[in-house]
């Protein structure tokens, strides 16, 4: 039994990061036309700067959030 509850925390861990991978590509790809141009790479670095400052920034209010209700995640720092 000790494996399953591994296999599907693995699985849903696996499941998050894979759909975060996908929305991270398809929001850096969005409005390139091309990223041989010095204007596409410029637009593809600025999309994918603008989707890790979100994603780290709602990780960041939930783990506050969390802590805030007494639901503290165990972090290092």
């Amino acid at each position: 039994m000790e494996y399953f509850d591994q296999f599907g925390a693995l699985f849903t861990i696996g499941s998050i990061l894979g759909l975060l991978l996908i929305g991270l590509f398809v929001a850096a790809r969005s409005g390139v036309v091309s990223t041989s141009s010095p204007e596409g790479i410029r637009l593809f670095l600025g999309n994918l700067s603008q989707v890790l400052i979100r994603v780290f920034g709602y990780l960041i209010g939930l783990l506050a959030v969390q802590q805030f209700v007494g639901f503290p995640i165990g972090l290092i720092w």
